[in-house]
Order: C-alpha cells, then sequence, then structure tokens
C-alpha cells in the first residue's frame, strides 16, 4: 500500500480477491453478491485461467460487474501444490495498488507461499486476509509446516466457513482475528414452493445430495422443490469432516426441513432448524427418520425454523461480514504503521 494512498480524502476500497475456482460467475457468488452489495468498492479478481472443478474442467469467464485477471497455473495439479504463474499477479499488485488483498488458499499451500512472496515484495505495507476451510487438524511435514506458520505471521486476519474451521486454526496457533463468514446461499433461485404448488397427493420423498458438476448447479433449486425430507448422512474419515454443508442451507431457504449427521460442521449450520444424528449410526438415522415422517406438524416447524435461520445465510449476510471484516483489517493496519485512516467513498 503506497504511503501516498492514505489520506483522509474520501476514496474507493481497492480490494484484490486472488481464488483458483473463481473462474465463472456462477462459481463466483460470494465475489458478486459483495459487488452487488457494495459497488462503491474497486474489486478485482484474479483467478486460474482453467482449472479442473469437481471433475469438470472449467475455463475462466469474464464478469459484468468487475474485472477479472487469470494466470496460468505450474507445478501441479493439485489445489495444495500448483504455483501461479507470478506476472499476472504483480501486474495486479501495481496496477491497483490494492488497500487489501482477500486470498483464498488454505496457508500450508505452495500457491499461499508464492502470493504472500509476491505481496513482500510488491506490496509489502497491503493487509492481506486469508479464506481458510481446512477443519481437519493434520500436522504437516516440512517445509508445509513452516509455510503455514509463515502465513500466520503474515496475515492480518483469517476467515472460516465454520466453528470446526476456527478450532484447527486456534489448535495450530493462531491468535489474530478469525471471524465466522460462512458460505452463502441464493435466496431467489433457492426459495419453496407456493401453497399452490405443494403436492399432497404424493407420498413423502426423501432427498441427498451429494457433490453436484458445475453444469447442473441449475438444476438443484428444482431438485429440492420434490423432496419433502433431505438427508445428509456424512462420516467423518482421515480425509473427509464436512466443512460446511452448503446443501443444508439450499434445503433451508427451499422450506425442505434437513436431518443431519453429527460430522464437521453440519450440526452447527442445522442448530434447532433439522434434526440430528450420530454419524456412523444407521439406527438412530431411521429412527429421526421416523420421527420427521409421522409427524406433520414437526415437519412444518423445522421448516418455518429454517427459513429463518437461512437468513443469516444469505449472500447480502455474507458481503456484509466480508466487509466489516475489510473495513476492520484496514483500520487496524493503517493505526499500527502510523498512517492517517482512510475515509472510505460511500
Amino acid at each position: 500500500m503506497a504511503e501516498g494512498n492514505l489520506t483522509s480524502v474520501a476514496e474507493k476500497m481497492r480490494v484484490l480477491r486472488i481464488a483458483h475456482s473463481s473462474l465463472t460467475p456462477a462459481l463466483r457468488q460470494r465475489e458478486r453478491a459483495f459487488a452487488k452489495r457494495y459497488p462503491e468498492v474497486d474489486l478485482e479478481v484474479l483467478t486460474t485461467e482453467r482449472w479442473r472443478e469437481a471433475e469438470m474442467d472449467v475455463e475462466a469467464a469474464g464478469d459484468d460487474l468487475f474485472p477479472v485477471r487469470t494466470a496460468r497455473t505450474y507445478l501441479s495439479s493439485h489445489i495444495q501444490l500448483f504455483a501461479y504463474e507470478p506476472r499476472p499477479i504483480i501486474k495486479a499488485l501495481r496496477r491497483h495498488q490494492p488497500h487489501l488483498i482477500d486470498l483464498s488458499h488454505e496457508p500450508y499451500s505452495i500457491a499461499c507461499a508464492e502470493v504472500l512472496t509476491l505481496c513482500r515484495w510488491f506490496a509489502p505495507q497491503t493487509p492481506i486476509v486469508m479464506q481458510t476451510n481446512q477443519n481437519i487438524l493434520h500436522r504437516y511435514p516440512p517445509p508445509f509446516n513452516w509455510l503455514e506458520q509463515r502465513a500466520f505471521r503474515r496475515v492480518a486476519a483469517a476467515y472460516a466457513c465454520s466453528e470446526t474451521v476456527c478450532e484447527v486454526l486456534r489448535a495450530k496457533g493462531f491468535r489474530k482475528p478469525a471471524p465466522i463468514i460462512t458460505f452463502g446461499v441464493d435466496t431467489t433461485a433457492f426459495r419453496p414452493l407456493q401453497a399452490s404448488g405443494k403436492r399432497s397427493s404424493r407420498p413423502l420423498t426423501i432427498g441427498f445430495v451429494g457433490r453436484m458438476l458445475p453444469g447442473n448447479f441449475a438444476l438443484v433449486p428444482d431438485y429440492f422443490r420434490q423432496i419433502d425430507i433431505l438427508v445428509i448422512p456424512t462420516e467423518t474419515t482421515r480425509r473427509i469432516r464436512e466443512q460446511f454443508g452448503r446443501v443444508i442451507v439450499e434445503a433451508m431457504a427451499s422450506g425442505v426441513p434437513v436431518i443431519g449427521s453429527t460430522c464437521g460442521a453440519i450440526p452447527e449450520v442445522i442448530d434447532d432448524a433439522g434434526l440430528v444424528f450420530r454419524e456412523g449410526d444407521p439406527d438412530a438415522l431411521a429412527c429421526a427418520l421416523r420421527q420427521l415422517l409421522s409427524d406433520q406438524a414437526l415437519r412444518d416447524c423445522l421448516a418455518l425454523r429454517g427459513l429463518e435461520r437461512v437468513k443469516q445465510y444469505s449472500w447480502d449476510r455474507v458481503a456484509e461480514k466480508t466487509y466489516d471484516l475489510y473495513q476492520q483489517t484496514i483500520r487496524t493496519r493503517t493505526e499500527s504503521i502510523g498512517y492517517p485512516s482512510i475515509e472510505f467513498a460511500a
């Protein structure tokens, strides 16, 4: 952050978001919601030229709300082991001169280490916030544990999609601000059936949604209108622990009650707006299903609770929390280095 830009004169907040999978508008819901909610912010997004997302090769596409820059990838196709071609990042740092960098990479990753190094050279005073979703406690061998601790020292804050992610950050010694800023849900696409559209003549339908391919995203809202209960039976493994459970909030927004296991963040997201059973216990799942299938009043009650609870997961609410983090991080950074506070244009 150049000293000359830090004045008390109102100016646009400039944010550079670096996220490897923000390739298309459909995959940029977080950024697009933020840009719509805060059009006064000068947002740029840097992503990969292409990435294999959910078993499909996805090419980067532009956006009508903000500039999208792309960089080629090197070294590996693994999400934690690849590196960006550095020149587009350097160019973005020099041209955009961001007040803040929002980095969507895990702290032990090669890409995170690379971006932090480039920022040290070309934007040494610019604060960095890191989006992290790792909620399984792994102790990595060198050099990854060194990269992780280096990232913890450099970033000003981290934001997590659930409390389980914060638990891992704290267990690894991260003591800086780490608010929970979840994934969101498009409440215009996911919404309950109108009363006239309810299907009372057919048997009750139990549904499950697994990993979705990008081309099938548009099919999901209609699927929720055809089911009466969503079941999320995820079980913890060495490599899997539910980080958030996006389909849970999509079901809630659709007025569909949810039954979920105790895996990872599922109970946190469901709270009192659904039923939770012990993961890996088929009898407990069967009991929850019988309870919900036999009780129309309970289904209606949980559906209403879900509709109320999902308000905190709207993309608008996510954008507000993100903006608050950005402002606080910039304010803390400017105060710590003795620069005048910045007044951003409204």
